[in-house]
Parts: structure tokens; C-alpha cells; sequence
């Protein structure tokens, strides 16, 4: 996702700019890509260029419980800061504490990918499911209890809790202190 602001940064403090973006970026695990969506609004600023995003993108997965593929509908809204390297930017001025992915290119080119990628791995939930409600595997068969019932046995005792099965607890006769 590039967009050239050569204009924007002759412009004085306050310019803005909107663009509307429809690409694909490469998913997570590098092989496939994922269609993003959305608007970027740009504020040219004294010293950089402030960008506001606004994504949506649908995702590939599969549920955590029950392995179905599912697609997943993200949105994303975040804000981040670019600078231009002709801003007279020196070393003194930090220009060098910045990191590399928040600068503009030479060519007046404002690259988002890295961070649209990154905000969008992070909204990706941990543990996706194909509904709430999902029921998930059997642990013992692996029947899909979504779609019926199996006659595993569920109660099944780890070995080293069952000495514990059959112990039972007498607790002393309780007083009633307001009796005293």
C-alpha cells in the first residue's frame, strides 16, 4: 500500500488528503494474500505526516474447536506517524531513533504495508470459532458434536487422581457460636 505525497508535503501544516484502498496483502504465513479494504486520511503536520487508517479485511482460519475452515471478517482503525527524510531531519534531531518503517521514502512514497500487517495480526483472534455455541470434537473418537453425539465415555479418570475416587470427607459437627 504506497501512496505518493510528494504534494502534500509542499503543502502547508493542516493539508489533508483521503485516499481509498482495495489490494491485497500477503497473509501470515507468507504463501497466500488476503484482500484489504478501506480509507487512509492524511495530515501533513510541521514535522511529518499524520495518517488516520480504516480497514476491514476477511481473513482465512479454522475454528479451534472443531477444525472448520472459516473465513473471518476483521476491522482495524489506527493512527500512526511518517517523516519525510527532507524535513531537515538531522541525527541531532532523531531522525535516527525513528524506526525505518515510519520513514518516507526518497521517492515522496508513503508505505502502510508493514503496519497495516501488524495491526491486522493483532486484531486476528487468538482461538477463532465457527460460532459460539461450537461444540467442538469428541477428545476420545473425534466426532464432530456439532453435528451429532457420540457414546464415549466422558468421565473418564486421570490414573494418578483415582485413589481419590472413593475418599470422601466427614467434617466436624458444626457449632452454632450464637448458642454459647
Amino acid at each position: 500500500m504506497h501512496f505518493n505525497v510528494a504534494q502534500l508535503l509542499q503543502e502547508p501544516s493542516g493539508s489533508k488528503r483521503s485516499c481509498e484502498f482495495n489490494e491485497d496483502l500477503f497473509h501470515f504465513d507468507g504463501d497466500s494474500t488476503v484482500p484489504v479494504w478501506g480509507n487512509v486520511e492524511m495530515l501533513r503536520t510541521d514535522e511529518s505526516i499524520w495518517i488516520g487508517v480504516s480497514l476491514d479485511s476477511s481473513i482465512p482460519s479454522e475454528c479451534s474447536r472443531c477444525l472448520k475452515e472459516l473465513t473471518q471478517k476483521i476491522h482495524v482503525e489506527f493512527d500512526e506517524e511518517y517523516f519525510s527524510r527532507y524535513l531537515g531531519y538531522t541525527e541531532d534531531r532523531g531522525l535516527d531513533e525513528i524506526d525505518e518503517s515510519q520513514h518516507i521514502d526518497y521517492d515522496n512514497i508513503l508505505d502502510i504495508s508493514d503496519a497495516v500487517h501488524q495491526y491486522l495480526l493483532t486484531a486476528v483472534p487468538m482461538k477463532p470459532m465457527c460460532r459460539d455455541d461450537c461444540a467442538g470434537l469428541c477428545v476420545v473418537c473425534g466426532t464432530d458434536l456439532n453435528n451429532s453425539t457420540c457414546e464415549c465415555a466422558k468421565s473418564k479418570i486421570d490414573p494418578r487422581w483415582a485413589a481419590l475416587k472413593n475418599f470422601t470427607t466427614v467434617l466436624p459437627e458444626t457449632r452454632n457460636l450464637s448458642e454459647n
